[in-house]
């Protein structure tokens, strides 16, 4: 998993741009010292070989294997990890295959799960395949008061003065025209406060945070009093562990989900459309209406500065921006997709200083290694510095 991880983040050039481009550094317990001071980046290829071969070892293994819970990883999970890379690897067949095989034994998340307000995303349910957690023990957690911890930068309900984002405004809010597309038909649209609250008054705002939290005084102060925009988009997608909002650490212990089915589902969808456009679109169909009955397909293929990817991908690429927010995949995606970003345009909800649109692959998301590894590792290539943008881009108009 960390392997595919790395792979993506470092890679120079997408797959579908150059399957040769060069990955992540191979590192294996065969490898000696004399070797590790002169070890070369994995191509693409050589990168999927790698990991496909540990994935086909750990399918024999795990084959009889029962696991006590969701934070060690079964076949099931084997079997998701494949379903990423083929994916990656646009071996659409395969990427299918392994996706339906990770589902069996799970259910998608209902409303009710995917916004509550007591376990919403903070504790494993019959969606999730593979989660991590956060313990009191846990350094991250006791140390620098919790500042580097999952909670401090991703919850924002706790009565204990807040955690890192609220305390120095950078809380996490999803893009404001992204969140304009999300049809109020769709509960998801629910996880993010609607940017019309920021047009009222305290008293007015704070009594319409009801309906998006127990703990409505709490989001105003971390979000509108705290940060350098307003309460539109604040995300309350993760919440407190369950009755803790006020005990500071105990709060931030929570689960978070690194694999569930509706990525699978939507890995499924996308590789099935990919071999037979109609079967994929009848696929997503059936995947967005238990998300938004009133989905119509078709209204989500707009704003995108390049065609690297059919109106199919896109909408599926949609879809995945909403249903995995925060979870972890949408450097991954744009990256995967070759597409550019647009983070100037009226409305904007991001920083000044970093509203910033590319029709490519943004330069900064690909990784460069960090010093010391290039000083002493005569084999490798290191990836040209990331450069930033001399400014703000020109408003794109929607």
């Amino acid at each position: 998993m960390f392997y595919l991880d790395l792979v993506r983040m470092y890679a120079a050039k997408p797959y579908a741009v150059d399957k040769n481009a060069l990955t992540t550094i191979k590192a294996d317990e065969k490898r000696t010292l004399a070797q590790a001071l002169h070890n070369e980046r994995m191509t693409w290829n050589e990168a999927f070989d790698f990991i496909l071969k540990d994935l086909d070892a750990a399918e024999k293994y795990l084959a009889d294997y029962h696991r006590a819970d969701k934070y060690t990883p079964d076949v099931s999970v084997v079997y998701g990890l494949k379903a990423r890379t083929y994916q990656e690897m646009q071996d659409w067949a395969n990427a299918e295959k392994y996706a339906k095989m990770a589902q069996q034994g799970y259910q998608m998340m209902s409303e009710d799960e995917f916004l509550s307000r007591d376990n919403g995303f903070n504790s494993p349910n019959s969606s999730w395949m593979f989660a991590t957690q956060f313990k009191e023990t846990d350094p991250n957690i006791m140390g620098n008061d919790g500042d580097d911890s999952w909670g401090s930068v991703m919850i924002m309900e706790n009565g204990f003065g807040g955690g890192y984002a609220q305390n120095y405004g950078g809380v996490n809010v999803i893009d404001r025209h992204l969140y304009s597309t999300i049809p109020e038909t769709d509960f998801r649209r629910k996880c993010w406060v609607d940017f019309k609250l920021d047009e009222m008054g305290k008293e007015e705002a704070i009594k319409a945070l009801e309906d998006y939290s127990d703990y409505p005084e709490r989001v105003y102060a971390g979000g509108r009093e705290n940060a350098q925009y307003g309460l539109g988009g604040l995300c309350l997608k993760f919440r407190n562990a369950a009755g803790k909002a006020d005990v500071k650490y105990a709060a931030w212990c929570v689960s978070v989900p690194l694999m569930r089915i509706e990525e699978m589902k939507l890995i499924e969808i996308e590789a099935a459309g990919m071999q037979d456009e109609a079967r994929g679109v009848q696929l997503l169909t059936e995947f967005a209406k238990s998300r938004d009955p009133q989905f119509v397909y078709g209204k989500h293929n707009e704003g995108y500065y390049n065609n690297t990817t059919s109106a199919f991908q896109n909408e599926v690429w949609w879809q995945r921006r909403i249903e995995l927010w925060g979870e972890g995949f949408a450097t991954f995606d744009i990256k995967r997709l070759n597409k550019g970003i647009i983070r100037s345009y009226p409305g904007t909800n991001h920083l000044e200083n970093a509203r910033w649109n590319t029709n490519t692959l943004p330069n900064w998301m690909v990784w460069a290694f960090i010093g010391t590894e290039s000083d002493y590792n005569g084999g490798m290539t290191q990836n040209p510095d990331p450069i930033q943008p001399a400014g703000d881009s020109e408003p794109y108009n929607w």
